[in-house]
């Protein structure tokens, strides 16, 4: 399989669709892609920060139970 410029890989541990915000809601897999969808077009650090920032911005100051990792590569 060749890569092309812009083609996106998110490789993700699953405290991220995991996270719960206070009323014990999760983020969820359809919010992480719709999320990963909307910062697409920043870099593979713009795109990785976005996430953590609407992740943080959904689960407030809910206390996690899980890791959270995620790997953000952008092919250019």
């Amino acid at each position: 399989m060749q890569f092309q410029p812009g083609d996106l890989f998110v490789f993700y541990t699953d405290g991220f669709p995991e996270a719960m915000n206070k009323t014990l809601e999760l983020f969820g897999e359809d919010r992480l892609c719709k999320t990963i969808e909307r910062h697409a077009d920043g870099s593979a650090a713009e795109i990785m920060e976005g996430i953590f920032s609407e992740m943080k911005l959904f689960t407030g100051k809910a206390k996690q139970h899980d890791d959270m990792t995620i790997v953000v590569v952008k092919v250019v």
